[in-house]
């Protein structure tokens, strides 16, 4: 297409078309808007190992290292081949565009405009099934602020955010018989995981059920079925799936022969002893599939089909091709499966759910015909609408109920949160944590926690998981990902979690604690000089003690801390009975009463200077103060665990104020920086 081409081109088909152009505008500002969230979420270290960080990994050591798709080996793919996990041939498109810019900006980017760009085939689809522009650009928008759409695109990067728009593809032009096209669109949507090749089957059913009035012709010999293209794609496509599902399922255990089937194991630990015991016991299965997590299935229907008025149930046949993805999501015993925003697993049915709604639409006038000739409804004749004020009205309840639910349900509605327990990327938290990951060599191998490790996921050795055979061992045991090794926790594993590694390995003095600040650790490999601390501008200094004396300091940001499930510097102390002093100097930028208030579970103190005194034995202690000159004053907190949890909590509330507030780190200073 030369530029003459090109220019007639956006004149006649695009521009031409407004309401195309509109949506255009429409997803232009969708990926503006997620490419910026998820950047700034991932800034804010809220991204996960898996599976952002998992994936960048993989296309950056296949361009850097020559491993083809490699990540750091796990118990459940100790090969370290992607492919023996899932079996995502796309990657092989995604590849080139990530090499053009190596960075994780670009997955997040190109995650947002994949899934917008979907919104253009519904257009086309609903424009020409429901004959109105109009209605298709309201169907195109509301795909758009679909929530459970949001929750794919706001967690990480998936390969999955790559069916929508390639299914839709795919549906659209079976309608329009462009079948080269179609079968193209259908090999792309096969290419994004292994289990999609059951959805392409249920599609090549639903392809065979719109000729069902000529099978019986065809079966009797009096048509010719090669002369019927619509039956032989769709037959074509049903064998397509079928081989395609085989050959996937070969690949991944040839590869990785011990892949765990956890997903379902109440049947079995493989394929076909799973498939068996379903078939065998349809009692069992049954039960399995609607008594557990019973209320989270209902509010997984609810939340998916509400924002188009659940019209997709009008038209059985085409949701029919969801039904492989939803009965394996009702039959697994992990929850996400069924969780409707927040995980990729929506996007296998997402293209299903709207252009059912867009037939469940277009049904409307034939049910609203049945309704007219039936003698039952004797106030038909009192209540008149028409074929398009029906459609319309339609139209309209599904952008109410679209932004209703966007509002209420998408991570960017009134949910909306950045960062680690909603601390902003420019928060002290993650500066601090920024200013220990700088300690870190460019092309040092490293261990660390879920939200840590895609910030080194261009690294061809570094583990998002507890390991010794790293040079590094970073945690942060304020972040819940310090608890829990995904995704571990449905995998028997002889992994430690990391209190129980770094308790072992300070014991047998194989790492050296390098960097210690407000529950940020750093260990280094064979080090054994003494821990530093970067000097914060805000926080207190801490200084921790064990039976036997002094075991080291740090700082902190504030004095807000739970150590019920570890260690408060971990390696040294044990989790119970230990002593902590707290101390610096606590800004009172306004003069006037002032109540401080200390939570604890053990035997803890507050000092202000001369002001304010607390020895708190109990649970809860309050003092009120009237400060009558605006300066800072001397602080010390002390707590002492004497085998409870281990919680302190330093509540104030200023003049003005009607809640107590865990004191902010910016009116904390050490002294140690001039103020």
């Amino acid at each position: 297409m030369n530029a003459t081409e090109f220019k007639k081109f956006l004149k006649t088909r695009i521009i031409k078309d407004k309401i195309q152009l509109s949506i255009i505008v429409c997803i232009t500002v969708y990926t503006i808007i997620f490419s910026y969230f998820t950047i700034l979420r991932h800034y804010s270290f809220d991204s996960g190992a898996w599976d952002l960080g998992t994936y960048e990994q993989m296309l950056w050591n296949t361009i850097n290292s020559g491993k083809l798709f490699w990540t750091a080996p796990d118990p459940i793919n100790p090969t370290g081949f992607f492919f023996g996990t899932h079996f995502s041939p796309i990657l092989f498109i995604i590849l080139p565009i990530y090499f053009l810019y190596q960075a994780t900006e670009t997955l997040l980017v190109l995650q947002s405009f994949v899934i917008a760009l979907g919104a253009l085939p519904l257009y086309w689809l609903a424009r020409d099934e429901l004959k109105s522009k109009i209605a298709g650009f309201v169907i195109a928008l509301a795909y758009l602020l679909y929530a459970p759409l949001h929750g794919v695109n706001w967690f990480d990067f998936h390969t999955q955010a790559f069916i929508p728009l390639f299914f839709n593809l795919a549906f659209y032009y079976f309608t329009k018989k462009k079948w080269i096209k179609y079968l193209i669109c259908v090999i792309f949507v096969l290419s994004v995981n292994e289990a999609m090749p059951l959805m392409i089957i249920a599609m090549g059913i639903y392809g065979l059920w719109k000729r069902r009035n000529d099978i019986t012709e065809y079966l009797s010999k009096k048509k010719n079925m090669l002369e019927d293209k619509t039956a032989l794609i769709s037959l074509s496509t049903i064998i397509l799936g079928f081989v395609w599902f085989i050959v996937a399922r070969k690949i991944i255990s040839t590869i990785n022969p011990s892949l765990p089937f956890t997903m379902w194991n109440e049947f079995g630990t493989d394929l076909p002893s799973i498939f068996v015991a379903m078939i065998s016991n349809p009692l069992n299965t049954l039960e399995v599939m609607f008594s557990r997590y019973s209320v989270d299935k209902f509010f997984y229907i609810v939340e998916l089909f509400l924002p188009l008025l659940f019209l997709s149930f009008l038209d059985p046949p085409s949701l029919f091709i969801a039904l492989p993805w939803i009965g394996m999501s009702f039959l697994s015993n992990i929850n996400p499966y069924i969780t409707p925003v927040g995980y990729q697993y929506p996007a296998h049915i997402l293209t299903i759910i709207f252009v059912s709604a867009i037939y469940g639409v277009k049904r409307l006038k034939i049910i609203k015909r049945r309704v007219e000739l039936s003698p039952r409804f004797k106030w038909k004749k009192s209540f008149k609408i028409s074929d398009k004020q029906l459609q319309q009205t339609a139209l309209v309840l599904i952008i109410i109920c679209s932004v209703s639910t966007y509002i209420g349900l998408s991570p960017l509605g009134v949910n909306l949160k950045i960062g680690v327990n909603g601390r902003p990327v420019g928060s002290s938290y993650n500066q601090v944590l920024r200013d220990v990951i700088s300690f870190i060599p460019n092309n040092a191998t490293i261990s660390t926690q879920n939200n840590i490790f895609p910030i080194f996921a261009r690294r061809m050795n570094a583990y998002p998981y507890p390991s010794d055979e790293a040079d590094y061992i970073l945690v942060d045991s304020r972040n819940m990902w310090y608890h829990v090794n995904v995704p571990f926790q449905h995998v028997e594993t002889n992994i430690p979690h990391f209190d129980e590694l770094i308790s072992g390995v300070v014991k047998n003095k194989t790492f050296g604690l390098l960097v210690a600040v407000d529950g940020i650790y750093l260990f280094k490999k064979d080090y054994q000089g003494n821990a530093s601390t970067p000097v914060l501008s805000e926080g207190l200094k801490a200084t921790f003690y064990n039976s036997t004396g002094k075991v080291g300091e740090t700082q902190v940001l504030n004095v807000a801390w739970d150590w019920s499930r570890f260690s408060p510097f971990p390696g040294y102390i044990n989790s119970d009975h230990y002593r902590i002093i707290f101390q610096g100097l606590i800004k009172i930028n306004e003069t006037g009463e002032y109540t401080f208030r200390l939570d604890s579970d053990g035997n803890s103190t507050l000092k202000i200077d001369d002001m304010v005194n607390i020895t708190s034995p109990s649970v809860l202690t309050i003092s009120k103060k009237s400060f009558q000159i605006a300066k800072s004053y001397g602080i010390e907190v002390e707590y002492e665990n004497l085998g409870g949890n281990g919680i302190i909590l330093l509540y104030w509330r200023p003049p003005g104020k009607n809640d107590d507030e865990i004191i902010p780190p910016q009116y904390f200073s050490t002294g140690l920086i001039d103020e």
